[in-house]
């Protein structure tokens, strides 16, 4: 067995591979038992030139412990322990990690309110229903006006159901046609239909008649606080870059062809060839907004570490602290959800509507924040392009103690 010894890491030609640094093993001999040991993820090339990260420590094992440069210079490479990316897999800091224990509960709870007798909980659940299924866009009304279409924007013409089939056709973001559609749901397809009896083509597929006799409907501030209500962090967004990233996931864990394994740049090639089928679920025009906004980062990561490259850093634009699927959409960030007293919610409605006109986009009862709060509350949704604090300002002088709390997610 033949090795290399270079400041107090050594490289081994067999599968069994360790690096000791001299600061916690002074001999820093090749022993199995080595107490600083680390088996490492993959051994630097034949010619290549070896460096240690000076900032390297196994006692923390949290980044890579050398670097290593072909002799012409052309091919960089980072090396990290096995035991790196083994936590790294496990941890997975991103999305996937966060929803993969929770989306058993999420369905359970949003299916239970499908059955509730309140008619705008009875919207919102399917409202995340098919947010989890389809992976629609949220919608506002400001980009309606030009018809450009989200799910809590569609109008009853965008919405065909044929037995245990739905479909859903329409203009989305960018002017690109979308298509999406269930098949053999019949569940599901009855609800469809129920929301759109009695409904003309032009009224809003997600709405509601209340006791009062005003219609109400889904919005994208609204249904954002239905889903926070059943998990914290969930909201549309979520949905869509969550099964984007597991299909991205199933998708590039296959072999590369050699072709593709030459350099980064063919690997990232490759990588945005087997994402197109992901940016068609998400009804994208370029796979570089699938990759930069949806797909979780640790999927990437692992991706081009299996292949012992680097992430290209024009990839690397979700940060590791919000993960891709924190980002607001462009098309919500100005919807707002204004929690009221329940108690007092018909005349904080009448308020609202008073000063916002039609920014107020209506108010419903929201059961599912009860048990946070220690009492019912109402949840009214409106169109305000200020900031969190100025809206609450505004809120508490138009409501008094009617006033809870804003949210915009």
């Amino acid at each position: 067995m033949s090795a290399v010894e270079y400041k107090g890491a050594v490289y081994v030609t067999s599968a069994v591979v360790k690096v000791i640094n001299p600061r916690f093993d002074p001999e820093y001999k090749h022993k199995p038992e080595t107490k600083w040991g680390k088996r490492l993820f993959m051994v630097p090339p034949k010619g290549y030139k070896v460096t240690l990260n000076p900032n390297y420590d196994p006692k923390t094992d949290d980044t890579y412990y050398s670097t290593s440069i072909s002799e012409d210079g052309k091919q960089k490479k980072l090396h990290y322990t096995k035991d790196f990316t083994n936590k790294s897999k496990e941890k997975k800091f991103g999305l996937v990690a966060q929803m993969d224990p929770k989306l058993e509960s999420i369905r359970k709870k949003y299916k239970r309110d499908l059955l509730s007798k309140d008619p705008g909980l009875r919207a919102h659940a399917l409202a995340a229903l098919l947010f989890d299924y389809l992976l629609f866009r949220a919608g506002n009304s400001d980009s309606a006006k030009r018809g450009v279409r989200g799910l809590t924007t569609l109008q009853c013409r965008h919405v065909k159901v044929n037995g245990g089939s739905i479909d859903f056709n329409y203009t989305g973001k960018d002017s690109v046609k979308q298509h999406q559609f269930l098949r053999d749901c019949p569940k599901t397809a009855k609800r469809v239909a129920v929301m759109l009896q009695g409904k003309e083509p032009l009224d809003y597929f997600l709405s509601w008649t209340g006791d009062n006799g005003k219609v109400y409907r889904v919005t994208a501030a609204s249904v954002n606080q239905y889903l926070s209500g059943i998990w914290k962090p969930l909201t549309t967004h979520k949905f869509r870059s969550y099964h984007a990233s597991k299909e991205a996931e199933e998708r590039l864990a296959g072999p590369v062809p050699k072709k593709y394994k030459v350099d980064e740049k063919k690997l990232l090639k490759y990588m945005k060839l087997k994402l197109k089928p992901v940016t068609r679920l998400l009804g994208h025009k370029s796979t570089t907004t699938t990759t930069k906004h949806y797909v979780d980062p640790p999927i990437m990561h692992e991706f081009f570490e299996r292949h012992n490259m680097k992430l290209p850093t024009s990839v690397l634009i979700a940060s590791v602290e919000t993960g891709a699927g924190y980002r607001v959409e462009d098309d919500e960030k100005h919807y707002w959800a204004i929690v009221v007293k329940a108690e007092d919610a018909k005349e904080s409605s009448r308020k609202l509507n008073q000063h916002f006109g039609k920014d107020h986009l209506g108010c419903l009862s929201a059961p599912w924040m009860a048990s946070s709060l220690g009492f019912d509350v109402w949840t009214c949704s409106v169109y305000f392009e200020g900031t969190k604090e100025e809206l609450e300002k505004l809120a508490r002088h138009l409501l008094g103690k009617s006033f809870v709390k804003t949210f915009n997610d």
